[in-house]
């Protein structure tokens, strides 16, 4: 059940969105949360701490991400689509695509804020890199460049369907085509990567 802080940061996103941090008030999320301002300042004492809290918690829900070990004994592809399948419910979770959307439009508005959360962005995709090494290390995948790797797995899901929906569905692919999607990325990602002699592996 969401309490006073969660309905103060759902109230900041919805003005924010609307005003950018520079434009906000403390005033005007408060009414918007429906709570004082002395409650709203009992949480957060300026609105810039209110967006540093939206944008902690969108890293969170990534680093709370849980892709398994790789296991050396089982075959690759099977693997790599079930961590692949993980991130995409990860990221399309409501409070990442909303928190997502605050994030990006204070982008355009505010350079400064835009490097602040890049530089806390840089270790998000670290379980899928973290699996993809232990392929490598293996000896199932030829692979020089780790966080290149990943950036091609999730490429095609980021382009097609995640920047869409934080861009309010503007050219998204449905949620029908998930599956279709997790395929194809794990077949080029494959294509590419796979090491000669594991193709058995990969496929079994």
């Amino acid at each position: 059940m969401p309490n006073k802080k969660d309905d103060i940061l759902a109230a900041a996103m919805v003005v924010f969105r609307e005003e950018g941090l520079k434009g906000a008030r403390m005033e005007r999320i408060a009414q918007e949360a429906q709570v004082s301002k002395r409650t709203l300042y009992k949480y957060f004492d300026s609105k810039e701490a209110l967006f540093e809290a939206i944008s902690a918690n969108v890293v969170e829900i990534l680093s709370d991400m849980e892709i398994p070990q790789f296991d050396q004994t089982q075959a690759v592809a099977p693997q790599l689509t079930e961590a692949l399948r993980i991130y995409i419910n990860q990221t399309l979770r409501e409070d990442f695509l909303n928190g997502s959307r605050v994030i990006l439009a204070e982008f355009m508005r505010n350079p400064e804020a835009a490097k602040r959360f890049n530089d806390a962005y840089l270790g998000v995709d670290a379980t899928i890199s973290r699996f993809i090494a232990q392929a490598a290390e293996a000896g199932l995948l030829n692979i020089d460049d780790i966080e290149g790797a990943t950036s091609l797995l999730l490429a095609l899901y980021k382009s097609s369907l995640l920047m869409p929906r934080i861009l309010n569905n503007v050219g998204a692919r449905g949620s029908g085509d998930i599956e279709r999607l997790i395929e194809e990325s794990v077949q080029v990602f494959l294509n590419r990567y796979m090491s000669k002699g594991t193709q058995v592996m990969a496929d079994r």
